[in-house]
Formats: C-alpha cells, structure tokens, sequence
C-alpha cells in the first residue's frame, strides 16, 4: 500500500515535511510519494519519500477540461485560488495513479496524520465500494483521508465534479457530499464513534488540537470551535472524549473508550516529526482542563509576519499576500 501527498502552487511546507518524516517513523514499510512542482528540501530528498515532479505526469483530458472551466468560473469565495486547488487534487491524483499504474492508494491531506494503518489497509479487502471518505456533515464529504480501491471510482467522481464546476457555489466538500449520496460505488467512512472504528473528517484534530490561525483576525489556534451548520461533527466534539491507550505498544488513540481514531486532521498545521513529540501534543489538547487558555490556543507568529509582510506588499503595490507555509 501507499500513500500519497499533493501539493502544486506553492513550496513544499514545513509541516508536510515534518509529518512525512513523522509517517516514515509512524510506519517503516509504507511507501511515500509527494507529488509536486516544487523542489522539496534536499533533506527531504534523502528520506524514503519518493518525489514525483507535476510536469512528468502527463495531462488527463479530466484535468484539461477542470482547469479550462476553472479559468473562466464565476468566483463567489474570498479564496478563489483555494478552493480550486483542494479540487484540482483529485484530478492530479488521478493523473499520477494511471501514470504510476496504481489500483489502490491512500491519499491525505498535508496537515493529516494517519494512526493505523493495519485497520485502514483492512478496508481494501471489502470489494463493494471504489473510492472512500468520511462526511463532516449531513452535507460536507472531507478529503483529508480518501482512499481509492479501484481508479474507476475516482474517474466517475471526477466526471462528476467536471459537470457542476461552472456552479460558483461548488466546491470539494459539497461535491464530495452529493457523489456520496447519488454514488453506488462510495464507501463513506465512519466519522462517529459508534463501532470499531472512526476517521476524522476535520473535527476532531481541529477541536482538540487547534484550529488554522490564519482564519481568525487574532491569529491563535482557537480550540474548541463549533460550526454554524447544524448537523456538522463539530458541534459534538464538546461531548466526545478522547484518550491515548497507556497499554498499546504504538500511538493508539480512543474516542468515547471504545473506538479506535484512524486518522488525525490537524487544523493547526503544528506536526510534530516524532511519534513521541505527537504524542505529547495529543496529550495536551485532549487535557480535561478547557478553560480560557485551552479555548484561545498559542498565537501563531508566522501568521502575525505574515499579515505584516503582506501589508507592506500592499503598500509598495503588490496584491500578492506572503505566505510562509
């Protein structure tokens, strides 16, 4: 099995860096590709990771005609070049598995952290479903852990997205959501704990551990967020108990005593490189003490130089925001 990790448009950020060496250490025999159009670090370079250039892969007719619609969408969000990006990886991750001859693959998201990988590889051997994903709500699938069986799901997907991307109000998490429930051929992944199992679909790490600073105007990493959606997983996080088994050999993470935590999405973009570092930080966020401190979380200073760099841009008359991860 493998898993892979996508970024294009930007430079490779630290804490993807951190938590690829953090997986090469979480699971010795797992292979990593990191696909991008940036140089990752030569340290980088030299760990099992294997690096695929964008520009070696070529192009599918899929991707052709995304970025064609994209070019020309009507824009209703803030972060245009965002929410086109966190799509777009689908398209790019189809693209590298023909181009790789890969049936089968786990992709991550790069602030995502997977805990089991025994327990996640197990779902393969199911044979009724070809792409899988957990739902953040009633409405919202989540890419931060999504797992292809077979490559003809993720194409049907992808024809999918490419008939409602002139839709402004469209984006992964609502086609995710729609592909779920009009799709015969998706597995959605558990996202409550109520049996053996459960995946995070960007709630439990973002509760818990800390949110992106980036989206607040005092740049901390807030926990204990909620939604403004009514049936979305946030919201019951403040019920949910979370634990680390003292008895496991390996990081083993328990939601409400009995359920096993797949994967971890961290919000925060703090990834640790070590297993013991990471277990430390789930130590503190899952702390029964939630007072004031707890809630406002540690202020993000790359953030506040970001903010500050971009305004000085602003005033010698650039409109490009600096960005540091």
């Amino acid at each position: 099995m493998s898993i892979i990790w996508i970024e294009w448009g930007r430079k490779i950020p630290k804490y993807l860096e951190n938590n690829i060496y953090l997986h090469n250490l979480l699971f010795p025999d797992l292979l990593q590709y990191l696909i991008s159009d940036f140089k990752p670090s030569d340290s980088l370079l030299e760990s099992r990771v294997k690096h695929v250039v964008l520009e070696q892969i070529p192009k599918s007719s899929y991707l052709e005609r995304f970025d064609e619609i994209s070019e020309k969408r009507a824009e209703i969000y803030s972060q245009k070049n965002f929410w086109i990006g966190t799509t777009r990886r689908f398209f790019l991750l189809y693209d590298f598995m023909h181009f790789a001859s890969l049936s089968k693959a786990i992709h991550v998201e790069s602030d995502n952290v997977l805990l089991n990988l025994g327990q996640t590889e197990r779902l393969f051997t199911e044979k009724d479903w070809s792409i899988a994903f957990p739902l953040q709500s009633s409405t919202l699938g989540c890419g931060s852990i999504f797992l292809v069986r077979d490559l003809s799901g993720l194409r049907d997907f992808l024809s999918f997205v490419l008939e409602r991307w002139k839709e402004p109000s469209v984006n992964d998490m609502t086609l995710l959501g729609d592909f779920s429930k009009e799709s015969g051929e998706v597995k959605v992944l558990p996202s409550w704990p109520s049996g053996d199992v459960v995946f995070d679909p960007g709630a439990y790490g973002k509760y818990f551990l800390g949110s992106d600073a980036r989206n607040f105007r005092f740049p901390t990493r807030k926990r204990g967020v909620t939604s403004p959606e009514e049936t979305s997983l946030l919201n019951s996080m403040s019920h949910t108990k979370i634990s680390i088994d003292k008895e496991a050999k390996t990081l083993r993470v328990v939601v409400n005593g009995h359920t096993e935590l797949m994967n971890l999405h961290i919000h925060s973009k703090v990834i640790p490189k070590k297993p013991r570092q990471l277990r430390k930080f789930i130590r503190q966020g899952i702390s029964g003490k939630r007072g004031y401190l707890w809630h406002a979380g540690k202020i993000d200073l790359l953030v506040i130089l970001e903010r500050l760099l971009s305004r000085v841009a602003r005033i010698l008359g650039s409109r490009k925001d600096i960005r540091f991860r």
